[in-house]
């Protein structure tokens, strides 16, 4: 449902962030989603809810073209020799 969506934000162009600055942009942002998944966030009212509720977010999608997906997940480019970055596997 659109009133459920969060937008962190659009990276604009012309030359795409470096891994550093993705991360730099991408912490804060997951960071408050694990401690509402974690935890939850409590409403002291709502519509529906005059006594208040906790929610609870999670991630479901991330919208990119394969080049932002790879450097999303930390994985390799897609002229690298290797997939992973970490663990250099072929």
């Amino acid at each position: 449902k659109p009133e459920n969506m969060y937008l962190a934000g659009i990276i604009p162009g012309p030359s795409e962030p470096s891994g550093d600055q993705l991360n730099y942009f991408l912490d804060p942002v997951v960071d408050d989603l694990v401690d509402s998944w974690e935890r939850g966030i409590r409403f002291s009212r709502t519509a529906l809810q005059a006594h208040g509720r906790v929610t609870r977010s999670a991630i479901a999608c991330l919208v990119c073209d394969l080049p932002a997906a790879r450097k999303a997940a930390q994985l390799a480019g897609p002229t690298s020799h290797f997939y992973c970055t970490a663990c250099h596997c072929w």
